[in-house]
């Protein structure tokens, strides 16, 4: 009896070690499809300077604004608006998931608006529903 628990206990720490032992193991090939995968996974997301990025860049206007009437954006994500009143402000700009966000400083103070977007007539105007329908001046 005592050799039979003897030989169950050394059987049961073989398997833990070869258990342990093959945890330990990892394959060069592993991390390779890994960080293939991963390539492939953010070529496929949509990254800044996407078609709609680059359309958007330059000056709009909308006569019928409530609140900003001029727009302009530059291809680094920022820009210039102007309120109803002409005051400009400096802005940082996002699009993503057809969301229109932009970040405001003035006066020192920051203000963030946003509002759903889409493009009409093959880039010529835009539909921000935060401000109405703005047409491409530059």
């Amino acid at each position: 009896m005592l050799r039979t628990r003897a030989i169950a206990l050394v059987a049961i720490l073989v398997l833990l070690l070869a258990g342990f032992g093959l945890m330990g193991c990892s394959s060069d090939d592993d991390a390779a499809e890994e960080t293939a995968t991963t390539t492939e996974e953010s070529a496929t997301e949509e990254s800044p300077g996407t078609e709609a990025d680059g359309a958007i860049v330059g000056t709009w206007e909308n006569a019928d604004a409530a609140s900003y009437p001029s727009i302009t954006f530059v291809a680094d994500g920022t820009g210039m608006i102007s309120d109803i009143d002409g005051e400009e402000a400096a802005m940082e700009w996002t699009i993503e998931d057809d969301y229109l966000e932009i970040t405001l400083e003035y006066d020192g103070m920051t203000e963030t608006t946003g509002g759903g977007f889409f493009w009409n007539e093959e880039g010529s105007e835009f539909s921000w529903d935060a401000d109405g329908t703005y047409t491409k001046v530059e």
